[in-house]
């Protein structure tokens, strides 16, 4: 082999491994922030239904006037929907 060759050969092995390294790096860069960008979603959905819902129920079983139970949650989902079925019918 001569040695321009192997010169080639070194510079052929270079930017292969630096074409991987960039590519492999830009995939890890797309990972996190897409999983980033989902977690802070997430976050979002899960403050937005926290607070809302509770004053949601409630402003619909006064509207309504649906009764408490002991499952609230459960029972004043059905009672709701029902009323809710109830008024369109």
């Amino acid at each position: 082999m001569k040695q321009s060759e192997k010169g080639s050969v070194t510079m052929i092995v270079a930017v292969t491994i630096f074409f991987i390294v960039i590519l492999l790096s830009s995939f890890f860069i797309y990972t996190t922030s897409r999983r980033r960008a989902q977690l802070e979603e997430t976050e979002r959905i899960e403050n937005a239904y926290d607070g809302d819902m509770s004053a949601i129920y409630e402003e619909i079983n006064d509207r309504y006037d649906v009764k408490n139970t002991t499952n609230t949650n459960e029972i004043n989902r059905n009672n709701i929907n029902e009323n809710i079925v109830n008024q369109i019918d």
